[in-house]
């Protein structure tokens, strides 16, 4: 059966997005080094030349800040929070048996023979928080590297644009260099909370299957931990890491629920 997820197209049009908002990022991360570099060769030389290039870089440095603050809010502040609500509401539908959303999430979850009710909740929120967390493992170092990098040539860009008292770069330099150091402490701490939540999914699964109303409180408190880690971390998963790792996953998911006896 093909797979049916009411939001993918919801989710598709914010990584879009979020593609273009990176890309305006990465705009001003480039010029803000050009211009540093175009200006100390203009201070030094007095060159025409030079002069219209650094005019040319500022009004595209302008444009890209602006347009990298439009698109953080419309993305990250009101498309990103509506498309998870709509994430949530689609997990509820399949554990719960609700209809929030117009159609239902088929071949999504590998959980289906699973009977609806709090059981398959948590049942669900454990496969959604070992996929998660797996993702995060896999991207952990390439985000590491890549912001650890970008950070150490932003703060030397802004070395230098300090003392030849340029000012208003290297102050973009270093906030621009805040921001990817943030990115990798999010990253960093989501990877750390994920990993707590599947040690205690584990936990929760390798005891006996306890009374109804211990499956319910289990259901709830795991569920809510799980969306508070979602909400609390800013940056985003890889699509292509997931594609990359889905059919792996799914075999060790597949393994996990022979494992604690899961059905």
């Amino acid at each position: 059966m093909e797979r049916q997820l009411p939001y993918e197209i919801s989710y598709n049009t914010v990584a879009y997005w979020r593609k273009v908002e990176n890309g305006f990022l990465w705009s001003v991360f480039i010029c803000s080094i050009l211009l540093q570099t175009f200006q100390i060769d203009c201070l030094k030389h007095s060159l025409g030349s030079t002069e219209c290039v650094i005019n040319l870089l500022n009004i595209l440095n302008y444009f890209s800040i602006i347009g990298y603050g439009i698109l953080y809010i419309a993305v990250e502040i009101i498309m990103q929070p509506m498309v998870a609500s709509e994430r949530r509401k689609g997990f509820i539908d399949n554990s719960l048996g609700t209809k929030l959303l117009d159609k239902p999430i088929l071949n999504y979850y590998d959980n289906d023979s699973i009977e609806q009710g709090p059981y398959k909740m948590l049942v669900n929120c454990y496969e959604n928080c070992f996929f998660t967390y797996n993702i995060i493992k896999v991207m952990l170092p390439k985000m590491a590297i890549k912001n650890t990098i970008l950070f150490g040539l932003l703060l030397i860009f802004a070395y230098h644009g300090i003392k030849d008292n340029v000012v208003a770069i290297p102050f973009l330099q270093l906030f621009l260099s805040s921001l990817f150091l943030i990115e990798l402490i999010y990253h960093i701490a989501f990877f750390f909370r994920l990993k707590n939540l599947c040690d205690k999914f584990k936990q929760i699964f390798s005891t006996p299957k306890s009374t109804k109303n211990k499956t319910i409180q289990d259901a709830i408190y795991m569920v809510l931990e799980y969306e508070t880690t979602l909400a609390y971390n800013k940056s985003p998963n890889s699509n292509s890491v997931y594609k990359k790792l889905n059919n792996k996953l799914t075999e060790e998911w597949s393994c996990i629920k022979q494992n604690y006896d899961i059905r």
